[in-house]
């Protein structure tokens, strides 16, 4: 079983330069159908079986390829660094820091169609916190103090374990953060950005990449700053 936010240990093999080439091939066609109505389950079957992908290849194609023209609407409302000084900032809590701690775990991150970084974690839903738990808080810290937002706002997932314990440690190491752990980050941000449609969203969650008018890839920026040595790929 591969860590929470580590490397499988087939992943060197799974993703090195020798399977570049079929997964790019699996990507493009996966986009191909997408963009042609196909729903995305039976698409990515479809694509994966005629590759002969893996597990973890397919849940890379899940993560990375989505039909042109949401990726393109997707595109349209990024923002970048500067635009977050002076707004409200919505963070989605674990899915920026899972993706933090992946890369500081050298773990597999892979660049969406949409632009935004995301890991292969497979096992959202039983996060736990890791051994880079701490420092990836600290470079949340660290880059929300160099952005300047006016207000943060960071909403965990009630149901995922300790995420009251998350939510205290958050607000010990990141004072700046308003943080609420409620049943559905999703639903939260939704209901706040009806109160003030201007607020930037930091997430990779696409439901809300969809529904946002400002989005801003929070874990690529920490991750471009200060992870150097990240594992991402590009299909």
């Amino acid at each position: 079983m591969a860590p929470v936010h580590g490397p499988h240990p087939k992943d060197r093999t799974l993703f090195a330069e020798t399977a570049a080439a079929k997964l790019r091939g699996a990507a493009a066609d996966l986009r191909w159908l997408l963009g042609r109505g196909y729903a995305l389950p039976g698409a990515l079957a479809l694509v994966g079986n005629r590759f002969q992908l893996a597990k973890r290849q397919r849940q890379c194609l899940l993560r990375g390829v989505c039909a042109p023209d949401l990726a393109e609407a997707v595109r349209r409302a990024t923002v970048d660094a500067s635009a977050v000084r002076g707004a409200a900032l919505l963070i989605d809590g674990h899915n920026v820091l899972i993706t933090v701690e992946t890369a500081l775990a050298r773990g597999v991150l892979v660049r969406g169609d949409d632009g935004f970084l995301r890991d292969l974690a497979e096992r959202h839903g039983s996060y736990r916190k890791s051994a880079r738990t701490e420092e990836a808080l600290l470079l949340l810290r660290d880059a929300l103090a160099a952005l300047g937002p006016a207000a943060v706002h960071c909403y965990l997932d009630r149901p995922l374990p300790l995420s009251g314990l998350l939510a205290r440690r958050v607000r010990e190491v990141v004072p700046a953060a308003e943080v609420d752990v409620v049943p559905s980050p999703d639903g939260a941000i939704a209901a706040r950005l009806k109160e003030d449609a201007t607020a930037v969203c930091a997430t990779s969650d696409s439901g809300i990449l969809r529904r946002a008018e400002a989005v801003f890839d929070l874990a690529a920026h920490i991750v471009r700053a200060r992870i150097a040595d990240a594992w991402t790929i590009a299909l």
